[in-house]
């Protein structure tokens, strides 16, 4: 077997044990995000909290599996574009 095959085995690997690890966590924020008022709570968080806690649900959501199908969940990033509104008022 080469080097690259067996390192990109090796990776590979690692990459499946990051996601299983990480699941349960989605799991649960997702659960959370359900019952909160989303505005409320990710107002408290940083940005970078925010944009982990909205990719986590996403996540969730990429992975359940509903029948029928629901089109995927896409979290409402209500931060970028106050962001946006912050700059435009600077500059």
């Amino acid at each position: 077997m080469d080097a690259a095959l067996c390192w990109r085995k090796r990776a590979e690997r690692a990459e499946a044990e990051l996601v299983q690890q990480a699941e349960p966590h989605e799991d649960l924020l997702a659960s959370i995000w359900l019952y909160i008022d989303w505005r409320d709570v990710t107002r408290q968080l940083t940005t970078e909290q925010k944009n982990l806690f909205a990719d986590a649900v996403e996540a969730f959501s990429l992975r359940r599996d509903d029948e029928p199908p629901d089109a995927p969940l896409t979290v409402d990033r209500w931060w970028h574009s106050d962001q946006e509104k912050l700059r435009a008022n600077t500059s």
